[in-house]
């Protein structure tokens, strides 16, 4: 009897569980970008804490507030200045037209075919114009869905950084109990619980003090570069560089030489040339000096098995994917790590 109370007290309760974890997937995203920003800022939060003589709420709310100010005000004000800019440039690729931009294209593709002609490289006028062409044409659509797609999401961006915010304060004072509450619980040795959440802290600080902050800084400088070169939507390319740059095997590139390819065009062949040195040196400088320095080997995941992952993250999640689907993946390798070390013997 005693046996099929357990067995029914065990159904409930993750029937039960099930519900719960149903109910908060609606706050999923702050709920998981709120312990990415406490796991990362954890040592500012203790530090604070000893200088405040151990007032537990007092550094929590000291932290928050700098969580607030370098992180979540910056991210909104840039997400609108975003879509401010993205409208622009589509008016403006509105109101000139197709008929003009596919002239404007045709005399930047003489151009070019002229300089490869002296290479004896003879490329049809017609192909280039009409790839160039669809190419806008594409891009201009994805502008405008994304940008549409953010200012509708304005409302809902609000209501999720304020709740990140709640649950960071949240965090910050209960945090240890809570952890402590959910090891309790949790069947596992704790000794393998621990590697878990190490493993979370130090993939969090790869992918955000790493990862995201070198992207960021690509996109910042790019986007500097791209307004002092007199080149339109500094923010827009700026961002796309950083998302870009986020991608191992891919990098920002990718945009820069385009942009470098329309200075060319516009007859500033030396401040062409100079934008794109420039912007390879800044890559080159992030990418292979200042990134080893503060990611380690924290991540211990391949580049391939990094851009899967992200890949796959953004086909499911959307942009956040970046973050998730490299999460997602980590975590598996370090369960697929202790199953190897400790339970796998037991099926042998």
């Amino acid at each position: 009897m005693l046996r099929i109370n357990m067995w029914f007290f065990i159904a409930v309760l993750l029937f039960v569980a099930f519900l719960v974890l149903d109910l908060l997937t609606t706050f999923l995203v702050p709920l998981v970008m709120s312990l990415i920003v406490v796991s990362i800022f954890l040592p500012l939060h203790l530090f604070i804490k000893r200088k405040v003589c151990n007032k537990e709420k007092l550094a929590a709310f000291l932290t928050t507030f700098i969580v607030l100010l370098l992180v979540l005000i910056p991210i909104l004000i840039f997400v609108m200045a975003l879509i401010q800019e993205s409208f622009y440039l589509i008016n403006i690729y509105n109101s000139a037209g197709d008929n003009n931009i596919s002239l404007y294209i045709k005399n930047t593709v003489q151009i070019f075919q002229n300089y490869l002609t002296d290479f004896d490289i003879n490329i049809p006028k017609e192909k280039m114009s009409s790839f160039a062409f669809s190419m806008i044409k594409k891009l201009s659509d994805i502008f405008y869905t994304n940008a549409s797609l953010l200012a509708a999401n304005l409302t809902n961006l609000l209501f999720n950084s304020f709740v990140t915010l709640v649950l960071i304060l949240v965090f910050f004072i209960h945090g240890k109990a809570l952890k402590d509450y959910i090891i309790d619980l949790l069947p596992l040795p704790k000794d393998e619980q621990e590697r878990l959440i190490v493993r979370f802290k130090e993939l969090s600080f790869a992918i955000f003090a790493g990862n995201t902050l070198i992207s960021f800084l690509e996109g910042i400088i790019a986007g500097i570069l791209i307004y002092l070169f007199n080149i339109e939507g500094a923010i827009i390319w700026g961002s796309l560089i950083a998302v870009l740059s986020f991608l191992p095997l891919i990098g920002g590139g990718i945009v820069i030489l385009p942009l470098s390819i329309y200075l060319f065009s516009t007859g500033s062949q030396v401040s062409a040339v100079v934008f794109f040195v420039l912007n390879i040196i800044q890559i080159f400088i992030l990418e292979n000096l200042v990134k080893p320095k503060i990611i380690g080997d924290k991540s211990h995941m391949h580049e391939i098995l990094v851009f899967l992952s992200i890949m796959a993250g953004v086909q499911i999640y959307g942009m956040l994917g970046l973050f998730y689907g490299p999460l997602i993946m980590t975590m598996f390798l370090s369960l697929a790590s202790i199953y190897k070390e400790h339970y796998v013997k037991f099926l042998k």
